[in-house]
């Protein structure tokens, strides 16, 4: 009898320990969230992790300076066009990417626009792993800005604009970075 109940209580405490293992697993991921919009007359559609600050400062240090990062958490984060976009001077192609940026610090308040680069957007085309420099599609400067208040989690939106045009716009903590885009006739 008393073996029986050692094994319960073992048992048991091997259930909570798989439990409380399992929440925290779950609490440590990003919770999905997604952007979708139509632009003139094509739908277009960003997939992302979406992890939190957690009061930590995220660019220069969680998240380095001048060197390749996917944004977002876990699996990779996807971006869709139905036509094809012209970004900055570069075209890019209708199908499905995987974002990743070469952050740079912003120089400047968002109400005064940002200037475009040093930050780099890239495309590309592999759908998941670290970042191969074979697999770009396209390199696209991006607008940088300091935002008056921090923005907890990661947010990646598609904002329409006016007619075929629109915006990709990456904010977290107390940066944005904006990646205007026309739709190519």
């Amino acid at each position: 009898m008393r073996r029986k109940l050692v094994r319960q209580f073992w048992g048991s405490l091997a259930v909570a320990g798989a439990l409380v293992t399992t929440q925290s697993a779950m609490a440590q991921t990003a919770p999905p969230d997604s952007s979708v919009a139509m632009v003139g007359t094509t739908l277009i559609s960003v997939h992302y992790g979406a992890p939190s600050a957690d009061g930590r400062q995220v660019f220069g240090t969680l998240v380095p300076y001048n060197q390749p990062w996917r944004p977002g958490g876990g699996d990779a984060t996807t971006f869709r066009t139905l036509r094809a976009l012209k970004m900055g001077d570069v075209d890019v192609a209708r199908g499905t990417y995987t974002l990743f940026t070469i952050p740079a610090a912003a120089s400047g308040a968002c109400n005064g626009g940002g200037a475009a680069g040093p930050g780099v957007l890239i495309l590309s085309r592999q759908t998941s792993g670290a970042f191969d420099p074979a697999q770009e599609a396209a390199r696209v400067p991006m607008r940088a800005c300091q935002l008056a208040d921090a923005v907890e989690r990661l947010t990646i939106r598609v904002i329409p604009g006016s007619g075929s045009t629109g915006t990709l716009r990456i904010e977290w903590e107390r940066t944005r970075y904006d990646i205007p885009f026309s739709l190519v006739r």
